[in-house]
């Protein structure tokens, strides 16, 4: 009698570690697919991290270039009223020399 009960303990045992396996065997698959989705899931970020670094670059040099051109702009717009400024000199000095010569014609006709 003893030895059917040890034979049906030790299948017991044996089930149960047959089972274990088995859990650990689906777990395993599980871990195992979640793992390739997770992998799949980080290239796909690594590709888009990989873009908005390209797009950030790109708005750097925009950004390099509108500030450039703002401060030409800035630049031009100063040179364009200093040019405005001389004009208006040189017209004044005009309008006094001929203010000059009218006087002189003027009184040399006399």
């Amino acid at each position: 009698m003893p030895l059917p009960f040890i034979k049906s303990d030790s299948c017991e045992r044996c089930l149960e570690k047959d089972q274990r396996l088995i859990r650990f065997e689906e777990e395993n698959k599980k871990l195992s697919a979640k793992i390739r989705l997770l992998t799949l899931e980080n290239v796909r970020y690594e590709e888009e991290n990989q873009k908005l670094k390209v797009h950030l670059n790109e708005y750097r040099q925009n950004q390099t270039i509108l500030l450039k051109k703002s401060k030409e702009t800035e630049q031009i717009q100063r040179l364009r009223h200093e040019l405005q400024v001389y004009n208006q000199v040189l017209a004044a000095k005009r309008r006094e020399q001929r203010k000059q010569l009218e006087y002189f014609y003027y009184y040399r006709r006399q």
